[in-house]
Protein backbone atom coordinates (compact mmCIF):
# COMPACT_ATOMS: atom_id res chain seq x y z
CA UNK A 1 0.00 0.00 0.00
CA UNK A 2 1.25 3.42 -0.95
CA UNK A 3 1.78 5.72 2.02
CA UNK A 4 2.58 8.94 0.17
CA UNK A 5 0.92 12.33 0.42
CA UNK A 6 -2.87 12.46 0.41
CA UNK A 7 -4.47 13.83 -2.76
CA UNK A 8 -7.63 15.90 -2.97
CA UNK A 9 -10.61 13.90 -4.22
CA UNK A 10 -13.58 15.75 -5.71
CA UNK A 11 -14.37 13.88 -8.94
CA UNK A 12 -14.95 10.37 -10.18
CA UNK A 13 -11.57 10.32 -11.98
CA UNK A 14 -9.72 11.59 -8.90
CA UNK A 15 -11.36 8.92 -6.75
CA UNK A 16 -10.24 6.19 -9.14
CA UNK A 17 -6.71 7.63 -9.13
CA UNK A 18 -6.71 7.70 -5.31
CA UNK A 19 -7.70 4.03 -5.20
CA UNK A 20 -4.80 3.11 -7.49
CA UNK A 21 -2.38 5.27 -5.50
CA UNK A 22 -3.26 3.74 -2.14
CA UNK A 23 -3.06 0.22 -3.55
CA UNK A 24 0.16 1.08 -5.41
CA UNK A 25 -1.42 -0.50 -8.47
CA UNK A 26 -1.95 1.02 -11.90
CA UNK A 27 -4.14 -1.78 -13.22
CA UNK A 28 -7.25 -1.25 -11.06
CA UNK A 29 -9.25 0.95 -13.43
CA UNK A 30 -11.97 -1.60 -14.09
CA UNK A 31 -11.95 -2.92 -10.54
CA UNK A 32 -12.18 0.62 -9.16
CA UNK A 33 -15.59 0.96 -10.81
CA UNK A 34 -16.71 -2.18 -8.98
CA UNK A 35 -15.38 -0.81 -5.68
CA UNK A 36 -17.29 2.45 -6.17
CA UNK A 37 -20.50 0.60 -7.09
CA UNK A 38 -20.30 -1.49 -3.91
CA UNK A 39 -19.69 1.54 -1.71
CA UNK A 40 -22.62 3.39 -3.27
CA UNK A 41 -24.83 0.35 -2.60
CA UNK A 42 -23.90 0.69 1.09
CA UNK A 43 -24.75 4.40 0.99
CA UNK A 44 -28.18 3.65 -0.49
CA UNK A 45 -28.91 1.11 2.23
CA UNK A 46 -27.63 3.12 5.17
CA UNK A 47 -28.03 6.83 4.46
CA UNK A 48 -31.20 8.92 4.49
CA UNK A 49 -30.07 12.54 4.18
CA UNK A 50 -31.78 15.85 3.40
CA UNK A 51 -30.24 16.16 -0.09
CA UNK A 52 -31.81 12.79 -0.90
CA UNK A 53 -35.34 14.09 -0.23
CA UNK A 54 -37.61 14.46 -3.26
CA UNK A 55 -41.25 15.18 -4.04
CA UNK A 56 -43.38 13.28 -6.55
CA UNK A 57 -46.85 14.42 -7.58
CA UNK A 58 -49.52 12.67 -9.61
CA UNK A 59 -53.17 11.80 -9.89
CA UNK A 60 -54.77 8.56 -8.78
CA UNK A 61 -56.92 6.78 -11.35
CA UNK A 62 -60.47 6.07 -10.24
CA UNK A 63 -61.12 2.36 -9.59
CA UNK A 64 -57.41 1.58 -9.96
CA UNK A 65 -55.84 0.32 -6.69
CA UNK A 66 -52.17 1.01 -7.44
CA UNK A 67 -49.85 3.81 -8.49
CA UNK A 68 -46.21 3.40 -9.60
CA UNK A 69 -43.35 3.92 -7.18
CA UNK A 70 -41.64 7.30 -7.57
CA UNK A 71 -38.50 7.41 -9.69
CA UNK A 72 -35.39 6.20 -7.82
CA UNK A 73 -37.55 5.53 -4.76
CA UNK A 74 -36.01 4.56 -1.42
CA UNK A 75 -38.45 5.39 1.40
CA UNK A 76 -41.67 7.35 1.98
CA UNK A 77 -41.62 10.41 4.23
CA UNK A 78 -45.26 11.42 3.75
CA UNK A 79 -48.15 10.62 1.42
CA UNK A 80 -50.76 13.37 1.04
CA UNK A 81 -53.75 13.51 -1.27
CA UNK A 82 -56.35 16.19 -1.98
CA UNK A 83 -60.07 15.41 -1.73
CA UNK A 84 -61.00 18.83 -3.13
CA UNK A 85 -61.53 22.37 -1.84
CA UNK A 86 -57.87 22.47 -0.77
CA UNK A 87 -58.53 19.79 1.82
CA UNK A 88 -55.42 17.59 1.97
CA UNK A 89 -55.40 14.30 3.86
CA UNK A 90 -52.59 12.01 4.88
CA UNK A 91 -52.52 8.33 3.99
CA UNK A 92 -51.25 6.02 6.73
CA UNK A 93 -48.93 3.09 6.05
CA UNK A 94 -50.10 -0.48 6.71
CA UNK A 95 -48.26 -3.74 6.13
CA UNK A 96 -49.15 -5.91 3.14
CA UNK A 97 -50.59 -8.45 5.58
CA UNK A 98 -52.87 -5.79 7.06
CA UNK A 99 -53.89 -4.83 3.54
CA UNK A 100 -54.82 -8.44 2.79
CA UNK A 101 -57.29 -8.31 5.70
CA UNK A 102 -59.16 -5.39 4.13
CA UNK A 103 -61.94 -5.78 1.59
CA UNK A 104 -59.91 -5.88 -1.63
CA UNK A 105 -62.80 -4.96 -3.93
CA UNK A 106 -64.05 -1.98 -1.93
CA UNK A 107 -63.67 1.58 -3.23
CA UNK A 108 -63.96 4.96 -1.56
CA UNK A 109 -61.85 7.77 -0.17
CA UNK A 110 -58.32 6.40 0.35
CA UNK A 111 -57.08 5.94 3.93
CA UNK A 112 -54.06 3.62 3.81
CA UNK A 113 -51.24 2.48 1.56
CA UNK A 114 -48.71 -0.32 1.37
CA UNK A 115 -46.17 -1.69 -1.12
CA UNK A 116 -46.83 -4.49 -3.57
CA UNK A 117 -43.88 -5.29 -5.82
CA UNK A 118 -42.86 -2.10 -7.63
CA UNK A 119 -46.15 -0.33 -6.93
CA UNK A 120 -47.99 1.42 -4.10
CA UNK A 121 -51.31 -0.23 -3.21
CA UNK A 122 -54.02 2.12 -1.93
CA UNK A 123 -56.89 1.11 0.40
CA UNK A 124 -59.72 1.41 -0.29
CA UNK A 125 -59.40 1.61 -4.06
CA UNK A 126 -59.77 5.30 -5.04
CA UNK A 127 -63.30 6.17 -6.12
CA UNK A 128 -62.14 9.33 -7.89
CA UNK A 129 -59.08 10.92 -9.53
CA UNK A 130 -57.40 12.36 -6.43
CA UNK A 131 -54.23 14.45 -6.77
CA UNK A 132 -51.42 13.23 -4.52
CA UNK A 133 -47.99 14.33 -3.28
CA UNK A 134 -45.39 11.89 -2.01
CA UNK A 135 -42.36 13.18 -0.11
CA UNK A 136 -39.71 10.51 -0.17
CA UNK A 137 -36.04 9.67 -0.15
CA UNK A 138 -34.64 9.08 -3.63
CA UNK A 139 -31.45 7.40 -4.76
CA UNK A 140 -28.57 9.82 -5.33
CA UNK A 141 -26.90 9.99 -8.73
CA UNK A 142 -24.07 7.42 -8.82
CA UNK A 143 -20.61 8.40 -9.98
CA UNK A 144 -19.63 7.61 -13.56
CA UNK A 145 -17.65 8.99 -16.47
CA UNK A 146 -20.67 11.11 -17.41
CA UNK A 147 -21.65 12.05 -13.83
CA UNK A 148 -18.31 13.00 -12.34
CA UNK A 149 -19.50 14.14 -8.92
CA UNK A 150 -22.48 14.21 -6.58
CA UNK A 151 -23.34 15.75 -3.22
CA UNK A 152 -21.88 12.81 -1.29
CA UNK A 153 -18.47 13.05 -2.95
CA UNK A 154 -18.51 16.84 -2.61
CA UNK A 155 -19.42 16.85 1.08
CA UNK A 156 -17.98 13.52 2.26
CA UNK A 157 -15.10 12.40 0.02
CA UNK A 158 -13.57 10.48 2.92
CA UNK A 159 -16.62 8.18 3.06
CA UNK A 160 -16.06 7.23 -0.57
CA UNK A 161 -12.31 6.79 -0.05
CA UNK A 162 -12.54 4.66 3.08
CA UNK A 163 -15.28 2.54 1.53
CA UNK A 164 -13.31 1.97 -1.66
CA UNK A 165 -10.15 1.07 0.24
CA UNK A 166 -12.14 -1.57 2.14
CA UNK A 167 -13.30 -3.04 -1.17
CA UNK A 168 -9.72 -2.92 -2.47
CA UNK A 169 -8.62 -4.91 0.58
CA UNK A 170 -11.34 -7.48 -0.12
CA UNK A 171 -9.96 -7.87 -3.65
CA UNK A 172 -6.21 -7.62 -3.04
CA UNK A 173 -5.93 -8.84 0.54
CA UNK A 174 -5.03 -6.81 3.62
CA UNK A 175 -1.67 -5.70 2.31
CA UNK A 176 0.09 -3.54 4.88
CA UNK A 177 -2.41 -4.35 7.63
CA UNK A 178 -4.55 -1.31 6.81
CA UNK A 179 -8.00 -2.93 6.61
CA UNK A 180 -9.05 -2.11 10.17
CA UNK A 181 -7.93 1.49 9.67
CA UNK A 182 -10.23 1.81 6.67
CA UNK A 183 -13.12 0.03 8.41
CA UNK A 184 -12.87 2.27 11.46
CA UNK A 185 -12.54 5.37 9.28
CA UNK A 186 -15.58 4.38 7.20
CA UNK A 187 -17.80 3.65 10.19
CA UNK A 188 -16.73 6.83 11.99
CA UNK A 189 -17.42 8.93 8.90
CA UNK A 190 -20.83 7.32 8.36
CA UNK A 191 -21.77 8.08 11.97
CA UNK A 192 -20.61 11.69 11.59
CA UNK A 193 -22.63 12.10 8.38
CA UNK A 194 -25.80 10.90 10.11
CA UNK A 195 -25.15 13.06 13.17
CA UNK A 196 -24.60 16.17 11.05
CA UNK A 197 -27.84 15.56 9.20
CA UNK A 198 -29.79 15.07 12.46
CA UNK A 199 -28.35 18.29 13.91
CA UNK A 200 -29.41 20.23 10.82
CA UNK A 201 -32.94 18.85 11.00
CA UNK A 202 -33.29 19.51 14.74
CA UNK A 203 -32.17 23.12 14.85
CA UNK A 204 -34.42 25.07 17.26
CA UNK A 205 -36.41 27.92 15.64
CA UNK A 206 -35.72 31.27 17.29
CA UNK A 207 -38.23 34.12 17.31
CA UNK A 208 -36.88 37.47 16.10
CA UNK A 209 -38.96 40.63 16.45
CA UNK A 210 -39.06 43.05 13.54
CA UNK A 211 -39.39 46.60 14.96
CA UNK A 212 -41.35 47.66 11.88
CA UNK A 213 -43.98 45.05 12.69
CA UNK A 214 -44.21 45.49 16.46
CA UNK A 215 -46.98 48.03 16.17
CA UNK A 216 -49.08 45.45 14.41
CA UNK A 217 -48.31 42.84 17.04
CA UNK A 218 -46.37 40.74 14.55
CA UNK A 219 -43.09 38.89 14.65
CA UNK A 220 -40.88 36.89 12.36
CA UNK A 221 -39.87 33.36 13.17
CA UNK A 222 -36.52 32.41 11.69
CA UNK A 223 -34.05 29.64 12.24
CA UNK A 224 -30.62 30.52 13.52
CA UNK A 225 -27.84 29.14 11.41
Amino acid sequence: WHQGGRMTVSTYAELKTAIGNYAARGDLTDRADEFIDKVEAKFRRRLRLRPMEATTTGTMVADTPTIPLPLDFLQVLSFIFDIGSENPRKLEFITPEQGDALEYGSSGTPRWYTFVGQAIRIYPTPDSAYDYTIRHYAKFAPLSASNTTNFLLTEYPDAYEYGCYIEACAYLGDIGGQLQVWVQGFETTMAEIKKSDRCERNRTPTMHFDPALLGAGSSNIETDS
